[in-house]
């Protein structure tokens, strides 16, 4: 079969897994906010407004991913709130969004279907038609970044131009001209907008520079440290270009940015290992065991070992790629909600994985297509795991740890902390529950369950009664709510689960 008709193939497949069960999930954290800030700024943009406080008073962070979702973000608009004014009180009113932001995260699906085509392409141009396709398959079946692209997150639109940049990077080091040099400047300046942690390109970018010049000869074209100052000048000029408020406020700004990134004090509180406790640095490690299927991890440990003897520059590559972002990023003291800060590292894992394979399967020449067979297993074995786990991605932990079901029974480490399940709850309630009734809400936050006309919903108190309650894990293991009274005064009627473990339940008034 031709390329083009290989990687399409692979990217339907990639669109297929997102879309079967989209907005079963439910609403999860950010995802509202992500939409409000983005519909603002095209609001704004719309009617000529660029001197309004709020595109430089909400500087966390950068605001590219916010535009794109904010336009896309008017079919998904319901209603209007004129008179309520946002936290910063830069903005007068709130669109009121449809529960599930259909039309914003297909274009979370969009955005992560170019980052698997681009990790095709790199893959079969740099290393192999195998490689490439089999980086494209894993990259699109590990169940949290699959769980994310079906969310309206800014590390959809981060991993995306954080990809593209180090493929453009890639092909530049290849053949050094001025223009392939601008192109991966302008794209760098989109990562640098997406998401702070992008500033990592710096020193990755660099260090794959080195690598090419001591490991084989680069074109003798000149000037080539030119080049790399027009690639950090063009990252610049973009990121100013793009959001040029905040440096006409440049205090504010900069007093914020270090607030949120240098005075953390001793991390974020999170259940680890069965404790509550300030992340560790060898946090995101823990969680790249856990928590990626053990076939792939078997995969990327043979290719990390084939790319240490193989002396070929483009794997080394991929070693630097994979390890600067995740190395950089444990040294960043507000570490959580698993990898998702450290989004940007499963496209290199994928194609680390998937030159593992290949490497691996050489050895068995003898066995007419043992690589091809190999990656079949491999794909019924993904295929399988999300058919178990749906739609719970975010919730997945693989076989080392005993499963997620494992995972729940031990307390060991906490589970829904972006509100999954609670869409699902408040499904329950609207279908079972009579108008009128109250419902006391044992949530980490009570903005993401599903809303129905007719029910009163308010945290919950144990000093009062309700018809229903509902409470969610994440609560009771990382907030340390004591469901027991629940149990006492209310039964038992509906419970979420995710792949055994309980991720919300709905008690009904005895």
């Amino acid at each position: 079969m031709s390329k083009a008709l290989l990687v399409s193939l692979v990217v339907l497949f990639a669109i297929f897994v997102r879309l079967y069960n989209l907005n079963q999930m439910g609403r999860t954290m950010d995802e509202d906010y992500i939409v409000e800030k983005g519909w603002k700024f095209v609001d704004m943009a719309n009617h000529g407004d660029f001197t309004n406080p709020y595109w430089y008073s909400v500087p966390d962070h950068p605001p590219l991913a916010n535009y794109l979702y904010g336009l896309v973000a008017e079919r998904d608009v319901i209603g209007f709130n004129a008179q309520a004014i946002s936290l910063d009180h830069a903005y007068q009113g709130v669109p009121i969004f449809a529960y599930n932001l259909t039309n914003s995260r297909l274009l979370s699906i969009l955005l992560s279907s170019l980052t698997i085509l681009l990790v095709c392409l790199l893959g079969w141009e740099y290393l192999s038609p195998f490689v490439g396709i089999a980086a494209g398959i894993i990259l699109a079946t590990i169940p949290f970044y699959l769980g994310l692209s079906q969310l309206v997150f800014l590390e959809t639109t981060f991993m995306l131009f954080f990809t593209a940049t180090v493929y453009s990077f890639l092909r530049y080091l290849t053949r050094p001209t001025v223009r392939a040099a601008l192109v991966t400047g302008i794209l760098f300046g989109c990562t640098l907008e997406a998401k702070q942690p992008a500033i990592l390109l710096f020193p990755l970018l660099l260090a794959l520079y080195i690598l090419k010049r001591r490991l084989t000869k680069l074109p003798d074209m000149k000037p080539r440290f030119i080049h790399l100052l027009s690639i950090f000048g063009a990252a610049v000029l973009t990121y100013v270009l793009l959001w040029p408020m905040p440096w006409f406020h440049l205090p504010q700004f900069l007093e914020h940015t270090y607030k949120m990134w240098f005075t953390g004090g001793y991390g974020y509180p999170e259940v680890f290992r069965g404790k509550l406790v300030f992340t560790p640095i060898y946090y995101y490690g823990v969680y790249f065991l856990i928590t990626i299927p053990v076939l792939l991890l078997v995969s990327f440990f043979l290719g990390v070992g084939s790319a240490l003897l193989s002396k070929r520059w483009i794997v080394y590559a991929l070693l630097l790629w994979f390890a600067i972002p995740f190395f950089g990023q444990s040294l960043f003291i507000l570490r959580q909600h698993q990898l998702r800060y450290v989004v940007e590292i499963y496209a290199p894992f994928a194609l680390i994985a998937a030159y593992g394979i290949e490497q691996t399967m050489k050895r068995f020449a003898a066995l007419r297509g043992a690589k091809y067979l190999c990656l079949l297993l491999i794909t019924i074995y993904m295929v399988a795991i999300l058919w178990k786990s749906t739609p719970y991605y975010l919730d997945y932990f693989n076989e080392l740890v005993g499963g997620t079901k494992h995972v729940y029974d031990t307390k060991s480490f906490q589970l829904g902390w972006g509100g999954q399940g609670e869409g699902a709850a408040g499904l329950y309630l609207a279908q079972h529950a009579a108008k009128g009734s109250t419902v006391g809400l044992a949530l980490d936050t009570i903005k993401n369950i599903r809303r129905a006309d007719g029910l009163r919903f308010a945290m919950y108190d144990n000093r009062k009664q309700y018809d229903w309650v509902v409470v969610n894990y994440y609560d009771v293991i990382r907030d340390g709510f004591n469901e027991e009274p629940v149990k006492q005064k209310y039964k038992l009627v509906d419970t979420v689960f995710a792949d055994g473990a309980e991720l919300v339940h709905v008690y009904k008034r005895k």
